[in-house]
């Protein structure tokens, strides 16, 4: 029997109409609701004529009125474009609809030939204003459901029913950057260069609007914990269990929220004290591109870092059990999904400071210590083989819990656990990622799937930790990955 409901159809059939438009968001819905009461304001025109003949105004005077009505609409298609340039399509919506809705109510006062043309071009101007910030809005809230449904007898596509592949992209993106993205097939983003809590729903809409312009949509952001290799003054408070911890927790409470407002479904974040990136090491791979190493005995005798002091690994559960009960209750109530990454690198103790989440029994305890889907962890293949587990078998509990809110695809070769290991390419490493893939499916996981850490290649060197090439390689190998499992359970092959 097929576990699963998917998008896609056998060769024979044609999706179905009402399949797909029940596979259309929340939002596309809202949008085209919107355009067709605004439509009601476009049977005042014939009645216009006739109104201002009756009132003994000549058939030519008519036609002007109703002519202006038709200028309102030409210059509205360019100022409505550059209003939702500049202000955002959301604000540039909102502004039409309320300024139509005066202008109309006006417009039944008027008398006088004048102020009819006046106001029936200024109705005509305000009407259309929506359109430009519509339409982008609608293509990109449509356009993933759309693709899903139209591909009936080729290869599997993501859909409703699927995960999703994802990539970064930087809290202030430029064109080109999320071109580069659309054009290997993504259609959801991760930011996980935040600026630093708290976040409002404006500096998310504009982020959305910006994104929307080229068909992506903002899926999961990152709680920016380090930086350059070092904690976060504010963050190492909250993770220490310091002074002044409530004041970043209250933080990333309106950041929670604001979250919601605006639908972003999942944030991310990390706890430990510190990061143990000095095991690290590039090491050259096939053609000389570059792997990830990391072994503990370059850095299991290095100091604490004076900044960040030493904790112990009771005490940061104790914090972590702190920072969960404070944030997880306001998640909930807002409809947002958290998820912590285990630590990666997952050594026992960091630079004089105990580590938690570096093994599955932690990470089962998180999941514990608050229940609900808003207390998650960030599923990673990588770091689970770098534990020693077998990341199928972890993937199957996470997913049936329904406590994976996010996933994290790459492949890695273990010489001993939590201290020495190789990120390989996905091809070469101890992890069978179609069967990793499968088990995802199968347990109807279908959130975000990040295929991250690329390798470096020849012509991505001058780029730390990889680069676009690695990037479109993984992005490739994942999807072929999700497509193939999807044939395979679906042919009852799985």
């Amino acid at each position: 029997m097929n576990p699963i409901a998917l998008t896609e159809h056998p060769v024979s059939s044609r999706p179905n109409l009402i399949a797909t438009l029940r596979s259309f968001p929340r939002p596309v819905w809202v949008l085209c609701g919107g355009s067709f009461l605004n439509k009601f304001g476009t049977f005042v025109i014939p009645f216009l004529a006739l109104y201002m003949t009756r009132k003994g105004f000549s058939v030519m005077q008519a036609g002007l009125a109703i002519g202006a009505y038709g200028l309102g609409h030409f210059v509205a298609s360019i100022v409505g474009g550059h209003l939702a340039d500049t202000i955002g399509r959301r604000k540039t919506i909102v502004i039409s609809m309320g300024t139509v809705a005066v202008s109309m109510l006006v417009l039944a006062q008027a008398q006088s030939f004048g102020a009819i043309v006046l106001l029936t071009a200024l109705t005509g101007l305000t009407g259309e204003l929506y359109r430009p910030a519509s339409s982008a809005l609608l293509a990109g809230a449509a356009g993933p459901a759309l693709a899903a449904a139209s591909n009936v007898g080729g290869m599997p596509q993501e859909g409703p029913g699927t995960p999703k592949l994802t990539m970064y992209v930087s809290a202030d993106p430029t064109e080109s950057e999320l071109k580069k993205v659309k054009q290997i097939g993504i259609d959801i983003v991760d930011m996980p260069d935040m600026p630093p809590p708290p976040w409002t729903e404006d500096w998310f809409r504009k982020r959305q609007d910006l994104l929307a312009a080229q068909g992506l949509k903002l899926g999961i952001v990152m709680v920016p914990w380090f930086k350059n290799g070092a904690m976060e003054p504010e963050f190492l408070k909250v993770v220490h269990g310091l002074s002044g911890r409530d004041a970043m927790i209250d933080k990333l409470k309106s950041s929670i929220v604001a979250a919601g407002k605006v639908g972003l479904p999942v944030v991310e974040y990390d706890f430990f004290p510190h990061r143990a990136n000095e095991g690290y090491k590039e090491i050259p791979g096939r053609g000389g591109s570059g792997l990830l190493s990391f072994d503990y005995d370059r850095m299991k005798d290095l100091p604490p870092i004076p900044s960040e002091g030493a904790v112990s690994y009771d005490k940061v559960w104790e914090n972590l059990t702190y920072f969960l009960k404070a944030l997880v209750p306001v998640a909930e109530k807002a409809g947002v999904r958290l998820c912590v990454h285990p630590n990666d690198p997952p050594p026992k103790m960091s630079r004089g400071s105990g580590q938690i989440l570096n093994t599955l029994k932690d990470w089962k305890r998180l999941i514990e210590t608050v229940d609900s889907p808003s207390n998650g962890l960030t599923f990673d293949c990588g770091v689970t083989r770098e534990l020693g587990e077998d990341p199928v078998a972890v993937a199957r509990y996470f997913a049936s819990r329904d406590r994976m809110n996010h996933c994290h695809f790459r492949n890695v070769k273990l010489t001993k656990p939590n201290e020495k290991y190789v990120e390989v390419w996905n091809d070469q490493g101890d992890d069978n990622l179609l069967a990793v893939m499968k088990e995802l499916i199968k347990n109807k996981y279908t959130r975000l799937i990040m295929p991250e850490h690329p390798r470096s290649m020849e012509n991505d060197k001058d780029q730390k930790n990889g680069g676009y090439t690695g990037w479109v390689y993984n992005v490739g190998y994942a999807r072929a990955m999700m497509q193939v499992a999807l044939m395979e359970l679906r042919g009852g092959k799985g």
